[in-house]
């Protein structure tokens, strides 16, 4: 069963979307941050909480400074504060992977990426 929060995206002032290659997942670029929806969580996060991309064996990585905003999420991301208070949902892990919307193959991803979050350029591919 999922949670769900109060906010609603925002499509209204949305500038690009992200599908992922052959899944369900998309990356929304708004005026004011970045939006990532997956089946198991929905999050929003303005541009300058992004902090890194980090490009590993196995898949290339963007880092956020805080706990995004959680707008939906399954029971696998619900943490407890304590054995008698409520459940919360989270996304302790602060990072999500680029490479299923084609980064960093993907010019016009890494591009809007360095135009919106220009702390991120020196992780962007050169051209």
């Amino acid at each position: 069963m999922d949670v769900a929060l109060a906010g609603e995206p925002s499509t209204d002032d949305t500038l690009t979307i992200y599908c992922e290659r052959g899944g369900p997942r998309v990356l929304t670029f708004a005026r004011l941050g970045l939006e990532y929806d997956a089946p198991d969580i929905a999050f929003r996060t303005r541009w300058e909480n992004l902090t890194t991309i980090y490009r590993g064996l196995w898949a290339s990585e963007l880092y956020m400074l805080k706990e995004p905003y959680i707008m939906r999420a399954s029971y696998r991301h619900r943490k407890q504060l304590y054995s008698d208070g409520p459940e919360i949902p989270a996304y302790p892990s602060r990072r999500f992977a680029l490479d299923p919307f084609g980064y960093p193959q993907n010019t016009e991803l890494c591009a809007d990426l360095g135009r919106r979050a220009p702390q991120l350029v020196p992780y962007l591919p050169r051209r």
